[in-house]
């Protein structure tokens, strides 16, 4: 049948082309998919608890004639018809996509070096597929950029999936790199081939009537490219046989093109189908063919609603016509209709709007990234007919002025994706899910050894399940291991009965495993089961011991509580109760027996230690030593803690390696930390060393300015009589950057009866702009003899002080030149850097906060000001009090404002107002 189409038999003209089409289950588009659904935890009660048995809860997306979204509806602003009958909406419930800014600020705080499944929400299933096979090779290379910046725009909680149709294609798996995600989307680049040659200019409209047998089509094509061809000659009929072969040409390979993008969305779509959740389908295309409209767009809608699926398209505007014979063809207009009209479709069944994109499509992302900013849930009042299995007409509109509504136009009830039936199969559910499931919470962390196995890491696998376990309990543990190519590579489930950190205390249950992995980065997904709680985590990792150059190291770990003074096993966890932690360490090589290590309790990886203790290494085998050790921790007040493990090697410092623990409250007695508000907390003389950027002390000269007339004029201005053309010809050759005849002419001039300042400055200069600082500072020293009152003297030699890295020297300078010039912000500032490096903290704040005054322009300054204040308040003072610093760096932090280090500041300001200590 399909040959006899192509050659344009008349009597398969009645032969719809949609059998082809739904020989393979009823789908076809071409183009490149972002597909993201909100995450709502697929074991989370439900949204809406009513009186009323629910039927249905609908997604759909409100927005006015800009593309933003219309906020605050109720049930009473939405008209929803199914199967033509009004249906009441019993409550309406907008649902924000949370960002990650927000999503922190409610967060369960989560241990470095965990994951946890506490603070699941906000994620969303992201799938790019391109179409490859029917994108132009290099038709989608100008949005390429602008669709990286919108996968970078993604929250951390996003799962994405990349999956392109045509040969060599990477499967539908979902992965929380987005990096990665990039570098899958960089390789889909389109491999739609040109079309064979043609001997005549048909088009690809008019072909697919021709091939439909349409009456009269054959006909015009023939009489438009045979024409002042002799009638009923060998030449027409050579010339019409030709025009006929060539328009079955043509749509054959429209309609073979359409049948691989047809099985690869109806394979992406039944996937889809099996994940709970709605999803929104970005599509981009350049358009494809679409045999019978109207059965296409039913089954087009039908799949997307069973499937969850809302489209959004962006057509890529293919401009272009046959290359090869640069003919236009006679219906280009009709013939891009044709491959928009399945676009269209997609978009008035599911949910979605179609977008036309000329080049990179930035705002069309912006658009869409602002649409998918959040939706609404509608509670639609029951029907008994709705649960018959079958696919009803839904309409949703809202009646307020420019108000558009992105909903589907079928409502198909399917069952759960999910099987939860079985503690087992719910583990296999929740490893398979793409979001975390969060009824049963999870906090899991992996920590690295040295493998038995050469060139191998031993993977210790830890994990925190539930919080009020006071006895031992059974549960299903499932997790897979997969590598950064979505590998799996260890897979393991089991039945255990599992223990809480103590018997009889509400606790955690501990789960431990390890695995033996190659070094690299890993994904491990783990899920488990009690009873009808399941919950899921993914937790991404490396498998790499710490570097530190002669010798390895492992990770270090820590946890309690612990029975015995010491163990030769790692204890693992976050909480240590009981009054106990217990670190552990190991080193490898044939320096292992050199190594020594301390272990140290702080508030913080760099405050001064609460508790310490030196840790005799015991030696296993000929290259392994293992530092274990027990330190009370009853006298600490409850609290988050580090312990700190300085390890040094024949004597010399090696590393320093932190874990992060928590003392949990004691009740009532707890110690409590709070201190007066007017307290500077402890000695106000100690160091307090702060960060400077080393761009400060590194600063050039530059010539170029060195020769304005506003600089040299107080040099000009004090020359003797017998150095002024000396002084003049070297700095004309100087601005021309002749560094030797600048220098010539100005050691020409020096004469030892007068005032030789301004010649000395400016060879100081020359040997500045020629990278010999110590030769410009020799001659700024000599002119500073006599021209201690010219303050651009003192800014060149501190500065080339500063450069040597003669920081003491260049203090001295500075503090000399601002007892002079007090007002002159070339000191302040820089004197501030100076004192920030030797550890006066306080005195650096001061200057810089002198600095501001006078250049309240310089926003990168308060910058460096709010991170100052941090800084000092990290380390337990203050400058003047603490009322007063926070008035200082909330000051600061408006007056830097938009900086590209905003969040940082905001970060900064946040810390100071709580006040950590």
């Amino acid at each position: 049948m399909r040959q006899d189409i192509y050659r344009g038999d008349p009597g398969a003209r009645r032969t719809p082309g949609s059998l082809r089409t739904l020989r393979a289950l009823g789908l076809a588009w071409v183009g490149m998919f972002v597909v993201v659904a909100p995450a709502v935890a697929q074991d989370t009660p439900p949204r809406f608890q009513t009186t009323v048995n629910v039927t249905s809860v609908v997604d759909v997306v409100v927005v006015d004639s800009n593309g933003q979204p219309i906020t605050g509806l109720g049930e009473g602003d939405f008209n929803v018809r199914i199967d033509g009958r009004e249906r009441q909406v019993l409550r309406a419930e907008w649902v924000e996509v949370v960002e990650e800014a927000k999503a922190r600020a409610t967060a369960v705080p989560v241990p470095a070096g965990y994951t946890s499944n506490e603070n699941t929400g906000g994620g969303r299933l992201i799938v790019i597929v391109i179409d490859r096979i029917g994108i132009r090779f290099g038709g989608n290379t100008a949005m390429m950029n602008t669709l990286l910046g919108f996968i970078d725009r993604l929250q951390p909680s996003d799962r994405v999936a990349v999956v392109g149709f045509g040969p060599d294609n990477p499967p539908l798996e979902f992965i929380a790199d987005l990096e990665r995600v990039k570098e899958l989307v960089t390789r889909m680049t389109g491999q739609k081939q040109p079309g064979a040659p043609t001997t005549y200019n048909v088009g690809l409209g008019e072909s697919l009537s021709i091939v439909r047998g349409e009456l009269g089509m054959l006909d015009g094509a023939i009489a438009r490219e045979c024409v002042n061809l002799p009638p009923r000659s060998f030449q027409l009929n050579v010339c019409s046989t030709g025009v006929k072969d060539d328009a079955g040409q043509i749509a054959r390979e429209a309609l073979e093109q359409a049948d691989t993008t047809i099985v690869g969305l109806s394979n992406l779509f039944t996937t889809l189908r099996a994940i709970d959740g709605p999803k929104t389908v970005v599509m981009v295309s350049e358009g494809f063919v679409v045999d019978d409209y109207q059965t296409f767009a039913e089954t087009a809608g039908l799949m997307a609603a069973a499937a969850k699926a809302s489209l959004y398209v962006m057509h890529l505007n293919d401009n272009t016509f046959d290359s090869g014979s640069g003919r236009r063809p006679p219906s280009a207009i009709e013939d891009r209709r044709i491959r928009v009209l399945g676009l269209e479709a997609l978009t008035k069944v599911a949910r979605g709007y179609m977008f036309t994109v000329n080049g990179a499509g930035a705002g069309v992302f912006d658009r869409i990234y602002a649409e998918l900013s959040g939706h609404y849930l509608l509670s639609i009042e029951p029907d008994r007919r709705d649960s018959d299995g079958k696919p009803h007409s839904i309409s949703i509109q809202v009646p307020w002025n420019g108000a558009v509504v992105r909903s589907r136009q079928h409502l198909v009830n399917v069952g759960p994706a999910l099987d939860l039936s079985t503690p087992q199969k719910a583990v296999a559910a929740g490893l398979s899910s793409p979001l975390p499931l969060a009824t049963l919470p999870l906090r899991v962390g992996t920590f690295a050894l040295q493998g038995s196995e050469p060139g191998k890491i031993q993977l210790l696998i830890h994990a925190d399940i539930g919080h009020e376990y006071s006895a031992a309990r059974r549960v299903s543990i499932g997790y897979a291991i997969y590598d950064r190519s979505g590998r799996e590579v260890d897979v393991h489930h089991v039945d255990n009965r599992l223990a809480p950190v103590m018997n009889g205390f509400p606790s955690a249950l501990q789960f431990t495993a390890g695995s033996s992995l190659a070094p690299g980065e890993y994904t491990l997904r783990l899920a488990v089961a009690d009873g009808a709680r399941v919950g899921s985590v993914e937790h991404r990792f490396q498998a790499k011991l710490p570097e530190t150059g002669a010798v390895k190291l492992s990770e270090l770990m820590a946890g309690g509580p612990t029975a015995v003074r010491e163990l030769l096993s790692p204890t693992i966890g976050y909480t240590v109760a009981f009054g106990s932690v217990h670190g552990y360490l190991e080193a490898y090589g044939d320096m292992a027996e050199a190594v020594t290590v301390k272990y140290e309790i702080a508030t913080a990886p760099a405050t001064p230690a609460l508790i310490e203790a030196d840790v005799a290494g015991r030696l296993f085998g000929d290259d392994r030593m293992i530092f274990t050790h027990v330190m009370p921790v009853q006298q600490l007040p409850s609290g988050s803690y580090v312990l700190r493990a300085k390890v040094s090697a024949a004597g010399r410092p090696l590393t320093t390696l932190t874990r992060p623990f928590e003392v949990p409250p004691r009740g009532a007695a707890a110690a409590s930390t709070d201190v007066p508000s007017g307290d500077t907390n402890g000695d106000t003389d100690a160091d307090v060393y702060l960060p400077v950027d080393e761009k400060v002390f590194a600063r050039p000269l530059l010539r170029d300015e060195a020769v304005k007339p506003e600089v040299a004029k107080p040099f000009r201005d004090r020359l003797a009589a017998g150095g002024q053309a000396a002084f003049e010809e070297g700095l004309t050759a100087l601005s021309a950057g002749d560094y030797d005849k600048a220098a010539a002419r100005l050691k020409s001039g020096v004469q030892p009866d007068t005032d030789s300042t301004p010649l000395l400055a400016y060879l100081g200069v020359i040997y500045a702009a020629t990278d010999d600082d110590p030769q410009a500072v020799g001659a700024w020293q000599t002119a500073l003899v006599s021209g201690d009152d010219i303050p651009q003297l003192y800014a060149w030699l501190s500065q080339a002080l500063l450069r040597m890295r003669s920081l003491p020297e260049a203090g001295e300078i500075l503090e000399e030149a601002i007892e002079k010039w007090p007002s002159d912000p070339r000191f302040t500032g820089t004197l501030a850097s100076v004192y920030a490096t030797f550890g006066r903290g306080r005195e650096a704040v001061r200057l810089l906060e002198q600095y501001l005054e006078q250049t309240p322009a310089d926003v990168e300054a308060a910058r460096v000001g709010v991170e100052w204040l941090y800084q000092i308040n990290l380390a337990g003072q203050v400058v003047r009090n603490r009322e007063d610093d926070l008035r200082l760096a909330r000051d600061w932090a408006a007056r830097y404002g938009k900086g590209p280090q905003e969040a940082l500041v905001r970060q900064w300001l946040a810390a100071l107002e709580r006040d950590p200590r």
